[in-house]
């Protein structure tokens, strides 16, 4: 399953917001540091990358989400210049994902200020797909991981 699978999944969402960071402090804290996402990312227990560096596009990363889920992930583009960071779901204990494939963009709109898109592509049973395409929980989970995002990044300045 490559980045095809965005156009062909059974859903879809995405979520754009703002942050004001520049772009480079928030692709190296979706890409570079996995380490940080339970500063952010209110679901994330632990996440870490296989091996050593340098990481980059095949790298795996594994993360535990809350309430027990595990994830092994492949990243697929990590891409800084274009401001894109994208990973397939290889392996999950999640029930009801057959595929899932995410995708991160980070586009520069001044020198402190970026829009940051989140779109999940999922096939999975009925149920999984119906809590995906409930705007409400995904929606709150990014923009609340936006913030905090501002909020550690403003931190690590000071």
């Amino acid at each position: 399953m490559g980045l095809d699978f965005i156009d062909n999944a059974v859903t879809r969402h995405e979520v754009i917001g703002t942050v004001r960071l520049s772009a480079d402090q928030v692709f190296a804290s979706l890409a570079e540091h996995p380490e940080r996402w339970p500063a952010w990312f209110g679901i994330a227990r632990t996440a870490w990358y296989e091996g050593g560096p340098p990481f980059g596009e095949g790298t795996i990363r594994y993360l535990r989400l809350r309430g027990g889920v595990v994830a092994r992930e492949r990243i697929l583009v990590w891409d800084r210049s274009a401001g894109v960071f994208a990973y397939r779901v290889e392996e999950t204990n999640a029930p009801g994902v057959s595929a899932m494939l995410e995708r991160w963009t980070v586009h520069g709109l001044s020198r402190d200020r970026v829009r940051v898109g989140w779109l999940i592509a999922i096939d999975a049973t009925a149920p999984v797909r119906t809590l995906v395409r409930w705007r409400r929980p995904i929606d709150g989970l990014f923009h609340r991981a936006m913030r905090r995002l501002e909020e550690q990044a403003g931190r690590r300045r000071t």
